[in-house]
């Protein structure tokens, strides 16, 4: 089988509604389980959360890898990719910092994070044209 033969399975993958409508699941999953935090949450609860948060960030990762195997260069042109790159190394950065650093100066970097992470609802939005209209134009202004 030819290379391009490969990332062509990559790329009707990564374009199928089920692909999308299962990334959108979890997007909106992640954002359940951020909602629902409190302070004063049960330990055992917490720790549940702790390990969903990383099986999210290793779906967003696998996301994103699928899509830049099966888009090649053409990930780069969508100001959605580009958001959600941002968000899943971001979020990857935080993951690594929990682990290397300890104290108090990285609870305002996983603040960070966790805003962006939040920011992926947006995603759920964007099938409504009209407010997709208004999310394209947000995005392309921002940088």
């Amino acid at each position: 089988m030819s290379p391009g033969g490969k990332r062509e399975k990559y790329f009707n993958l990564v374009n199928h509604s089920y692909f999308e409508g299962f990334i959108m699941f979890f997007i909106t999953f992640n954002t359940t389980i951020m909602a629902v935090k409190y302070d004063g949450i049960d330990p055992g609860v917490e720790l549940i959360f702790e390990n969903l948060n990383y099986l999210f960030a290793f779906i967003f990762n696998a996301e994103m890898i699928l899509k830049l195997i099966g888009l090649g260069n053409q990930y780069f042109y969508s100001s959605w990719n580009n958001f959600d790159m941002v968000v899943v190394i971001g979020t990857d950065i935080g993951i690594i910092l929990k682990f290397t650093s300890s104290g108090s100066s990285f609870s305002s970097a996983a603040t960070v994070v966790r805003a962006f992470r939040i920011m992926r609802i947006i995603r759920l939005m964007r099938s409504n044209e009209n407010v997709k209209i208004i999310l394209d134009t947000l995005v392309n202004i921002i940088p």
